[in-house]
């Protein structure tokens, strides 16, 4: 992994090579020990032909005996895990997390290593530490989707207030961003600065097709939703390989917050608690946003997830810019219910599908049912998590 801190290159890391040496006591090379004969130290065995020995004090003396046989041990057939059962019709908040979390960590452990690199560009006023500890999520998130997304190189970039004049150049020159794009980088520190909290992201591809994030870790970078940002990115890089254009928000965002929260918090096979926490941030946005969609009844909530389908939108195009903050939770819970019901390589395949098919199509074709039918079943779902919207702004 390449590091540029303060905009100059810093070379890492140190191979650290372990000898594993195998020490072997030998008892002299003397014949087959004899029943009453000296030995050398209690508890040595030994075996000669079809009979074992051992080595015992016996009269306060060490002498070989016939070692006693041990009755062998029934043996046990490992017992398969029962998976969970998800009924799309009952859905249960304790069986559908249990089921994703299992097969989240099952897909991540036998991802394959992948061998893209990791390009880490900090700002001079960005704090270096936190950029580091951003990694290993990062490196998670290329090898869950390695299979079907395969970059040589990824740009992981993180600046801070103090960059805001000096980000895009840097970027140009260090990373082959120079073109114009809809949003400069600049321009979202800057709004950071506007609002006090500057934590914004983005994901793009260079100019020579390298995956690159951006994050902002000026202030509030340190609360704890942000542990999400950086696979949540990077989920909108892989989607870059698939067809965005063809995918509903509640997919393309809200996916990427449900595998920011699980990839941001992993740690080991045992499930975080903070899972809540960084769904339900999220939630916060959709319930403030009823002038978009209505969130009362399961009505209302199949309306919201048909407003961020570009095929379905009736939201006036002044009210088009704020899609976003009524998709990450709605997203983020529908994507929990596919992950646990059908499991991540099937979703896989409907990334790859909606390459060459429209997005109901190829849905229909892996889920086993219509997007209306999916949306009936997750409202009814999202109706009843009655998420907390009075969360800490920090655990």
């Amino acid at each position: 992994m390449k590091i540029w801190g303060n905009f100059t290159k810093v070379s890492l890391g140190a191979l650290v090579i372990i000898l594993a040496l195998t020490l072997q006591t030998l008892d002299g090379v003397a014949a087959a020990p004899k029943i009453g004969s000296v030995c050398s130290k209690v508890g040595l065995v030994k075996t000669v032909a079809t009979k074992t020995y051992s080595c015992v004090l016996k009269n306060r003396k060490k002498v070989w005996t016939y070692a006693k046989s041990k009755a062998s041990a029934p043996t046990q057939t490992p017992t398969a895990s029962v998976a969970t059962v998800i009924d799309l019709d009952n859905l249960n908040k304790t069986n559908v997390r249990k089921a994703a979390w299992n097969e989240f960590t099952k897909t991540l452990f036998a991802s394959q290593k992948s061998d893209a690199s990791i390009e880490l560009i900090v700002g001079a006023s960005a704090d270096v530490a936190y950029a580091k500890q951003q990694v290993p999520a990062l490196q998670n998130s290329i090898n869950l989707w390695s299979d079907i997304f395969k970059p040589k190189k990824v740009y992981a970039t993180y600046f801070a207030e103090g960059d805001v004049n000096s980000v895009d150049s840097v970027l140009c020159a260090k990373a082959n961003f120079c073109s114009g794009f809809s949003e400069s980088f600049s321009k979202k520190i800057q709004q950071g600065i506007d609002i006090g909290a500057c934590t914004g992201a983005r994901a793009f591809l260079t100019d020579d097709n390298h995956p690159i994030i951006f994050q902002c870790i000026g202030q509030h970078h340190e609360d704890i939703q942000n542990l999400q940002t950086t696979p949540h990115e990077y989920f909108g890089n892989v989607l870059q390989a698939s067809n965005p254009n063809v995918l509903p928000m509640w997919f393309s965002y809200g996916g990427g917050s449900f595998f920011g929260a699980y990839l941001g918090l992993y740690k080991d096979s045992s499930m975080p608690n903070q899972l809540d926490y960084f769904i339900n941030f999220d939630a916060r946005s959709l319930y403030l946003r009823q002038d978009i969609c209505k969130t009362a009844t399961e009505a209302d909530i199949m309306n919201c997830f048909a407003q961020t389908d570009s095929m379905t939108r009736t939201v006036p195009t002044e009210k088009m810019k704020n899609l976003g903050s009524v998709s990450y939770y709605l997203g983020a819970v529908a994507t929990e219910v596919l992950v646990a019901k059908f499991g991540i390589k099937q979703i896989k395949m409907f990334m790859m599908d909606v390459k060459t098919k429209s997005f109901a199509t190829a849905f229909e074709d892996n889920f086993g049912l219509t997007p209306t039918n999916f949306y009936e079943k997750v409202a009814k779902y999202a109706v009843s998590l009655k998420p907390s919207l009075n969360l800490p702004d920090k655990l």
